[in-house]
């Protein structure tokens, strides 16, 4: 039997029903991320006067964007990704300093 190329009809990815492109993508962002999901934790990666300082927080991690405070000083959520510990399966929301007054 020879096989030839033309003859071979694929249809994939196709599952009805399941999410493709944007949906799909910001399905699986929720889920890495953890947006969305009770009883997760998030840690906030913040520049402090000595080096960095990590904070655990409950819920989701806060947006890109997102202004907050910690203690008497306000920061801007520059970005959400993976935590910086080894092995450690939370999202970390990375902040700066809030420089507007």
């Amino acid at each position: 039997m020879t096989y030839h190329e033309e003859d071979r009809v694929v249809d994939w990815p196709h599952w009805p029903g399941r999410p493709t492109g944007a949906a799909q993508r910001q399905r699986l962002e929720r889920r890495l991320l953890g947006v969305g999901m009770p009883g997760r934790r998030h840690l906030l990666f913040l520049p402090g006067q000595a080096g960095y300082l990590l904070v655990e927080r409950e819920g989701s991690p806060p947006p890109a964007g997102a202004r907050l405070a910690v203690g008497d000083l306000a920061y801007v959520v520059a970005r959400v990704g993976p935590s910086p510990l080894p092995g450690d399966g939370r999202p970390c929301a990375f902040a700066h300093r809030d420089g507007t007054p």
